[in-house]
């Protein structure tokens, strides 16, 4: 269809950097115009339903509207999309922008990020891997580009770097010295104690909501199994129901997301049987997610695919933008009790699986290392908790992710070995335990190696 140029109105634009009066965007404009008059207009325009009377709103093809008026038209040659909704629109603009113009970086993160929160403003469910199958760059993209656009809320100085990810190095660097600031005036005020690690009594889904965001630098942890353990004797450690565990873990790896700093790691233990996902179950997710859940009970069957795709998947959903599909493995050669099923025909459980999930661009200080783990349980004697891990296991794990002077958390951190191991790697800790006992218990070990150490 043909509209006049002047019946056209031009909204808010993604484009709202220097390159949109610069030279770029001029050359490009004078390319266009003389293309127009070489060979007439090729590509239309698109246009949309105006607020105003009268008018058509443009979705895609500023410049070649800007070269149409430059040389005088009256008409232009456009595709009129009828009324669509406003997420489509963006889509359609930031399409046009990223393969046609050569946007500012923190342009194209704007337009992402607002794409992906409309997005999830209408689906719920709606995650970063979405956003990154639809506009073309990897999940790690979509979520610098939200937090970069955070960022230069309280920082506009970061427009100045070249690229994203170089922006992102500057953030991280100048929250680092901020957090150096505060701690030092937190221990001349008195405020901070001369203790590095602690282990505070109560429960992880709450504790953890509690802290502040990117307040740390890694998150080990052991998670309850959700096997309905019951220990040798009779005792029931804990409230370890399977429904129950499940959603405790999901909150807690959506916390932890949460609390992370950039480029940073997440490394749990979890029962195997709920860690990873086929690539079978995955599709027959996304097939399902495609027909919006709706019918009767749909919303029944959607919690429980969720919830039977596992630890990796839901982390991913929490937004880690790498998770290690195939665990690593603990693997316990002096392991003499442990029976599964009938005595006559079980075996002793010798290992658990673990899996590490980066943050941001996050990267192992010791590489190459295999993936199991061989490292023998602590003996009865020196026990102080029926699941204690060794600290020398946890103390390779930090060593693999964590450099000196980090601080951990740890959500579930009975004995405290993952604390020990922390103070022995220069780290601060911080640990969450339900039962007051075994939280006094390991604060006892933590304070001990501390007096040791002065």
């Amino acid at each position: 269809m043909i509209i006049k140029t002047a019946d056209i109105h031009v909204g808010d634009r993604q484009r709202k950097g220097e390159k949109q009066s610069g030279s770029l965007s001029a050359d490009k404009v004078n390319e266009l115009a003389v293309s127009f008059q070489r060979y007439g207009q090729m590509q239309p325009i698109v246009v949309v339903t105006s607020e105003e009377e009268g008018k058509c709103e443009l979705v895609a093809g500023f410049n070649r509207l800007t070269a149409a008026r430059l040389l005088g038209w009256d008409e232009i040659e456009a595709v009129f999309m009828g009324d669509i909704d406003d997420i489509t629109a963006k889509e359609m603009e930031l399409e046009e922008n990223i393969r046609r113009t050569e946007l500012e970086w923190w342009e194209r993160a704007a337009a992402t990020a607002e794409i992906h929160d409309m997005k999830v403003a209408a689906d719920p469910n709606w995650t970063m891997q979405k956003t990154a199958d639809m506009v073309g760059i990897s999940k790690t993209q979509v979520s610098m580009s939200k937090d970069l656009i955070s960022a230069i809320g309280e920082d506009p100085a970061l427009k100045g770097e070249e690229t994203l990810r170089g922006a992102l190095k500057k953030r991280k660097v100048d929250k680092q010295i901020e957090k150096r600031k505060k701690t030092i005036a937190l221990k001349e005020a008195g405020v901070l104690t001369s203790h590095r690690a602690e282990i505070r009594t109560g429960d992880a889904r709450d504790l953890i909501c509690e802290e502040t965001d990117e307040s740390f630098d890694a998150v080990i942890t052991n998670f309850p199994f959700g096997v309905d353990l019951v220990l040798k004797g009779g005792e029931t450690p804990y409230h370890d129901e399977e429904e129950y565990i499940i959603g405790l873990v999901q909150d807690v790896v959506a916390e932890s997301y949460r609390i992370l700093t950039y480029d940073s790691w997440m490394v749990a233990w979890f029962d195997l049987r709920k860690i990873t996902y086929s690539n079978p179950q995955l599709e027959l997710y996304k097939k399902l997610s495609n027909t919006g859940w709706t019918r009767d009970g749909s919303q029944e069957m959607r919690n429980m695919l969720i919830n039977s795709m596992g630890l990796t998947f839901w982390m991913e959903q929490a937004g880690f933008n790498y998770v290690t599909l195939l665990p690593a493995i603990w693997a316990k050669p002096n392991k003499s009790q442990g029976l599964i099923g009938d005595p006559n025909k079980g075996m002793i459980t010798g290992y658990e699986a673990m899996v590490f999930a980066a943050k941001g661009n996050a990267v192992f200080h010791r590489r190459g290392r295999s993936n199991l783990f061989i490292f023998d349980t602590p003996a009865t004697g020196d026990k102080v908790h029926p699941l204690q891990m060794p600290t020398d296991l946890c103390s390779e794990i930090i060593s693999m992710v964590c450099l000196g002077g980090s601080r951990i958390l740890d959500p579930f951190a009975g004995s405290g070995s993952i604390g020990m191991a922390a103070l022995e790697r220069q780290c601060e800790f911080v640990g969450y335990e339900l039962d007051p006992v075994k939280a006094e218990n390991g604060n006892l070990r933590l304070r001990e190696w501390e007096s040791d150490s002065v």
